[in-house]
């Protein structure tokens, strides 16, 4: 009975030494992959604006530019 309980002691002992490692790795590879994405996202929002700016202003204008053109001459 005393040899049960010591095994049990020990296994909770082993048990909390692995959270006490794999927490905090798991954590740093959820922190990493999430900034990843972040960053990405981020990079691809700072990038994105003036092409989209560009898009939603500048082709249409050019396109009424071109069909203004076409019908006054």
């Amino acid at each position: 009975m005393v040899i049960r309980e010591l095994h049990r002691q020990q296994h909770i002992r082993n048990c909390h030494k692995i959270l006490l490692i794999a927490c905090p790795i798991a954590f740093l590879l959820f922190f990493i992959s999430t900034s990843c994405f972040y960053f990405n996202f981020l990079s691809q929002l700072i990038i994105g604006w003036p092409k989209f700016i560009f898009n939603i202003i500048f082709i249409p204008l050019h396109k009424l530019s071109i069909i203004f053109n076409s019908i006054g001459s």
